[in-house]
């Protein structure tokens, strides 16, 4: 999920400020994303998430700051971490936990416990999850960007930033009313 979100991202800022270091960036997550959708066996861990994250933010920042895109742009950009982590504190909040602790209640794990409904692989079932979220968060905003819809510079960004948090609202709330989090299938959807 998250070489697949920042994968698109280096991509847009690649492709806006053509320096070698976003290209680097890119082709490694690129590889990395192909090895592990097709094997499942490499993941970033909590370094190289937090890592990339933190990269990406830094960026983003920046960007802002000189006025290269509009802070709506990178709401919608990194729309799936900001809504999930925001949903998680407010759901933990309201059910008297911690919001540091940790557990299954996001909605990547509800992705994959759908698709492991479907899917006897558990490879395939977390490579879908990862993807559906990406392209679905960042990819949606590669290909308004590609396309040349809106102005990376828009306000108008914080409108699909609106659409995708109603996105993931409705999704989270259908895949939670139809699925248990006790499910043993859905343990494994922390290794996205």
């Amino acid at each position: 999920m998250v070489p697949g979100i920042v994968l698109f991202a280096l991509g847009i800022l690649f492709l806006g400020y053509g320096r070698p270091i976003e290209g680097a960036l890119f082709f490694v997550c690129l590889i990395f994303l192909i090895f592990n959708v097709l094997s499942g066996w490499f993941f970033l861990g909590d370094a190289g998430s937090y890592g990339l994250g933190a990269a990406l933010v830094c960026y983003g920042l920046q960007g802002v700051a000189q006025g290269d895109f509009s802070a709506g742009f990178m709401a919608s950009l990194l729309s799936y971490p900001c809504v999930d982590f925001l949903v998680t504190i407010i759901r933990r909040a309201r059910e008297g936990e911690s919001p540091l602790r940790p557990d299954n209640g996001h909605l990547h794990n509800w992705l994959y416990g759908f698709y492991a409904t479907i899917f006897s692989s558990r490879v395939v079932s977390n490579s879908l999850t990862g993807l559906t979220i990406s392209l679905c968060s960042s990819g949606v905003c590669l290909v308004i960007y590609l396309s040349g819809w809106l102005p990376i510079e828009s306000n108008i960004w914080f409108g699909v930033f609106a659409l995708q948090t109603a996105l993931y609202l409705v999704v989270r709330s259908r895949l939670k009313n139809t699925q248990s989090m006790e499910s043993p299938d859905t343990e494994l959807g922390h290794l996205i």
